[in-house]
């Protein structure tokens, strides 16, 4: 009797959480009803769980390494490895790098806070804004990674917020991991450090399509249906709602498309300078017009999907080199 009393409360319990789950999504819609991520959300919600499902299922095919690192980088051999890459694209990225270094813009940190994460901060400076880019060491190769990824933020970021950059930036920082991944084969370096950084960004994208799956499941029927049954709920709890489905969706969208373009890099198709006229534009507008500098009328659900093989297939090679 016990037994049956325990697996009633358990059920009326997962009923009762997943109400409150409805309510909160409910709200969520109501509250940011007119604010543009929520419209384009609303616009695009069948696009965007098929970009999510399938990118889900290809990534679930790859047999996964969890992401280790076997040696030892101090800042300096991590600065020197990040600007001798950033040279091979253009002398001018190695310039801007050093002076944001010798500025402070690039705050990087030697000992960090367990848990401490790179991010983009923004501060008030006398004429205007500027943002500050926190790196904290790792002291392994996936500082490189990070000094790269963070640095390519740099060079779409400023006063002008628009929703191309909000929603499309990391797809450029991604782009160059996958370009200084190559970089790092060809200099032979230890290849499971290496690919450990890659194993990340997969790892990841396959945590924010299954978050972003799960909480679109819930939305679909609250989007179709205008008269909501509201419930208060508190605006903090709300917020940080918002703010996950909004993270997952950008990362879904920018780790997707980062594929994408370095597929189409490696076959010859796209350049590194439409690349950096995509770039360019991600300050100028909010129409996803910046994507006509690197998107072609293709399939772009079978580009996802090739994508991920080729990259899938790319994680089994150089199994011999070493630093």
């Amino acid at each position: 009797m016990e037994s049956n009393d325990k697996e009633i409360n358990e059920e009326d319990l997962n009923l009762k959480y997943a109400e409150n789950q409805r309510d909160l999504y409910s709200q969520l819609i109501y509250e940011y009803d007119e604010e543009t991520m929520m419209d384009f959300l609303r616009d695009n919600l069948e696009e965007l769980e098929e970009i999510s499902q399938v990118a889900f299922e290809k990534v679930s095919e790859i047999e996964m390494k969890e992401p280790k690192y076997s040696e030892y980088y101090t800042l300096e051999d991590s600065l020197e490895i990040a600007r001798e890459f950033l040279e091979t694209i253009d002398p001018k990225h190695k310039k801007q790098f050093d002076k944001l270094l010798a500025d402070g813009t690039i705050d990087i940190v030697s000992e960090p806070e367990k848990d401490d994460e790179p991010v983009v901060n923004y501060k008030d400076y006398e004429g205007g804004i500027r943002q500050d880019v926190h790196i904290p060491l790792q002291h392994n190769l996936d500082d490189v990674y990070s000094l790269v990824h963070e640095y390519f933020h740099t060079t779409n970021l400023d006063n002008n917020y628009t929703l191309d950059r909000y929603l499309l930036t990391e797809a450029v920082s991604i782009f160059y991991e996958f370009l200084l991944y190559d970089y790092l084969s060809t200099k032979n370096v230890n290849p499971d450090d290496n690919k450990a950084s890659i194993y990340y960004r997969l790892d990841s994208l396959l945590d924010d399509t299954y978050d972003f799956n799960y909480i679109i499941g819930e939305l679909k029927p609250i989007f179709k249906n205008i008269n909501f049954n509201y419930k208060e709920q508190p605006k903090e709890e709300l917020e940080n709602v918002f703010e996950d489905l909004c993270s997952d969706m950008r990362y879904i969208l920018s780790t997707t498309l980062a594929m994408i373009k370095y597929y189409e890099y490696k076959q010859g198709i796209i350049s590194v300078e439409q690349m950096e006229r995509f770039n360019e534009h991600l300050k100028e507008t909010d129409d996803l017009d910046s994507l006509n500098f690197i998107t072609y009328n293709d399939d772009e659900f079978e580009k996802i999907e090739v994508s991920i093989d080729y990259i899938a297939q790319l994680l089994k090679k150089n199994k011999s080199m070493k630093k």
